[in-house]
């Protein structure tokens, strides 16, 4: 399928795919994170979502991530659609 026009690319650089190599040079193990702060900047749930770990390999269609999120601001005129993530928001 072709679209053109219809959609365009954005940049939000606290998304991560796996493999995320090169972020950090954290050794294996149990770790645990603090809170995210809130921001002061306006930030909806797209913008506000922070990727705290990745494994595996999307191009391989094996692995995962996961994701914190925070928002201040409502998704007005904007929507988010995730046909085959396998995404689950909890």
């Amino acid at each position: 399928v072709k679209h053109t026009g219809r959609f365009k690319g954005l940049s939000y650089p606290f998304w991560k795919t796996a493999p995320n190599v090169g972020d950090h040079e954290l050794a294996l193990g149990q770790y645990r994170w603090n809170p995210t702060p809130m921001p002061k900047e306006s930030t909806d749930f797209i913008a506000g979502i922070r990727t705290m770990t990745t494994a595996g390999d999307a191009l391989g269609q094996s692995g995962m991530a996961a994701h914190v999120y925070v928002a201040n601001t409502s998704m007005v005129d904007d929507h988010f659609f995730n046909a085959d993530g396998e995404m689950l928001v909890v």
